[in-house]
C-alpha cells in the first residue's frame, strides 16, 4: 500500500510550466508516469526501470519519456515540473529525453527544448522525417547516436557546453547544409560549416548537404572520425594533407558523388570500411603506400601519384679574393686581407668570416702571408 501511494502521489502532482519555474497543477495520470499535454514524463527514469520508487531513489530531475500523440506537429517541453515526493512538494527540472522518446513522429516539424535540458538519449528524434526546426540550448552536453538521423534539418547550431556527439547523431539528414557553434564552445569548433574538435585535430562531422564539391581538409587535422563523411551528397573530391595519419572505421560512407580522394603517405591507419559504399571512388596516392594497400585490399581503383622530387640547393661558393663579400674582387679586398694578416683588432667577426670563406691563401701555397696580398694585387694590375 505504501508503494502504491508513492506512485500515485508522484504521477498526480507533475505539471507543465513553459519557460518558467512556477509550476501549475494539471496532469493526466498514466500507469507508467505523468502525461502532460502529449508527453509522458518520469522522475529520473525510475518508473521505466523498476515500476516503483525505492526509499533511496535519486529524484532531482524529470525525463521526457514518450510522446502519446503520433500526429503531433509541434512540441514544447517545459523547464520544470511540480511534483510531490513522499508527501513533500518539489520542483524538478526537465533535463533528459529518454531513448527513442520521440522517434518516428512523421508529422513533427518543430521542437522547443528548455534551458534545463542536458541530455538527449540515442534515437531521441530518430526518423522524424519532417523535423525542420529545433533549438539546442547551451545546457545540453550529450547528443546520443542517431538522435536526429533522417531529420529535415538544414542548419544546426550546436550547444556551447556540448561534450559528446555520438556516432550518426545527424546521419542521413539529407538537407543539412552546415553546423555552427558559439565561439566560446568548450570542446568543439566549426569552420566553414564543418564540425571539428576544439583544436581541429579531428574532423568530426561534415554536413551531408554542403554545397562544396571539392573539399580540402585543413592541415591541422590528424584524424577523420568514424562517420565524419556520412551520406555527403555533393562532395566529389577530398584532398587530405600530410598531417592526417588516421582514417577511422566507416569515416567516409555512402558518398555517391565522390570520385576522388587524395591520400598522402602520412596516413598509416585505415579502419574497416574507411571508405564504405562509395561506388564511384578512385583513390589517388603513392606507390607502396598504405593507401595503395588499402585500395587493393578493398577493390577500389588506385592511381599512383608522382613523387615530388626533393631538391637541395647547394650554397653558392664565395668568389675567391672577394674578401668583403660585395661580389667583386677589387683593391679593397687586398686591403682587407692585409689587415687580416696584420691581425688588425678592429676587424669584426663578420669581416673575418667573409675573409675565411673567400680563400685567404690566395697564392695557394698552404700559408696565409703578405705574399697572398701581393699575388692578389698583381692579378688586379694585369686586369
Amino acid at each position: 500500500m505504501k508503494t502504491k501511494n508513492r506512485i500515485a502521489a508522484i504521477a498526480a502532482a507533475a505539471a507543465m510550466v513553459c519557460c518558467t519555474a512556477t509550476p501549475v497543477s494539471a496532469a493526466v495520470n498514466d500507469s507508467d508516469g505523468a502525461v502532460i499535454g502529449s508527453i509522458r514524463y518520469r522522475q529520473d527514469g525510475t518508473y521505466s526501470l523498476l515500476g516503483y520508487l525505492p526509499e533511496d531513489a535519486h529524484l532531482d530531475y524529470m525525463v521526457a519519456d514518450k510522446c502519446m500523440d503520433a500526429d503531433v506537429t509541434e512540441l514544447t517541453l517545459p523547464s520544470y515540473l511540480d511534483g510531490v515526493i513522499l508527501g513533500e512538494s518539489a520542483v524538478m527540472p526537465v533535463k533528459r529525453i529518454q531513448e527513442g522518446a520521440f522517434m518516428e513522429l512523421n508529422d513533427l516539424v518543430k521542437v522547443t527544448l528548455p534551458e534545463t535540458m542536458e541530455h538527449l538519449d540515442r534515437l531521441s528524434f530518430y526518423k522524424c522525417y519532417a523535423l525542420e526546426e529545433i533549438n539546442l540550448p547551451d545546457s545540453i552536453n550529450f547528443i546520443g547516436e542517431y538522435a536526429f538521423a533522417y531529420a529535415k534539418l538544414k542548419n544546426v547550431t550546436l550547444p556551447a557546453n556540448l561534450e559528446t556527439v555520438e556516432l550518426y547523431a545527424f546521419g542521413a539528414c539529407s538537407e543539412l547544409e552546415s553546423f555552427d557553434i558559439p565561439a566560446n564552445a568548450l570542446n568543439f569548433t566549426v569552420k566553414d560549416g564543418v564540425l571539428y574538435n576544439k583544436d581541429m585535430t579531428k574532423l568530426v562531422l561534415y554536413p551531408t548537404a554542403s554545397a562544396v564539391t571539392e573539399f580540402t581538409v585543413p592541415d591541422t587535422v590528424e584524424t577523420l572520425a568514424q562517420g565524419s563523411f556520412l551520406f555527403a551528397n555533393n562532395v566529389q573530391s577530398i584532398v587530405l594533407p600530410d598531417s592526417v595519419t588516421v582514417i577511422e572505421t566507416w569515416a567516409v560512407q555512402s558518398c555517391d558523388a565522390l570520385t576522388s580522394v587524395t591520400i598522402p603517405r602520412s596516413v598509416t591507419y585505415f579502419g574497416e570500411n574507411a571508405f564504405g559504399k562509395c561506388g564511384n571512388l578512385t583513390i589517388y596516392g603513392y606507390a607502396d603506400s598504405e593507401a595503395e594497400n588499402y585500395a587493393n585490399n578493398n577493390g577500389i581503383p588506385f592511381v599512383a601519384l608522382e613523387e615530388t622530387a626533393t631538391t637541395t640547393t647547394e650554397p653558392s661558393q664565395p668568389l675567391k679574393g672577394d674578401y668583403n663579400g660585395d661580389g667583386a674582387v677589387e683593391i679593397a679586398d687586398a686591403v682587407l686581407l692585409a689587415r687580416y694578416i696584420g691581425e688588425d683588432t678592429a676587424l669584426t667577426a663578420e669581416q673575418i668570416n667573409s675573409i675565411l670563406n673567400a680563400e685567404p691563401d690566395y697564392s695557394s701555397d698552404q700559408r696565409v702571408t703578405i705574399l697572398d696580398v701581393r699575388a692578389l694585387l698583381k692579378e688586379l694590375e694585369e686586369e
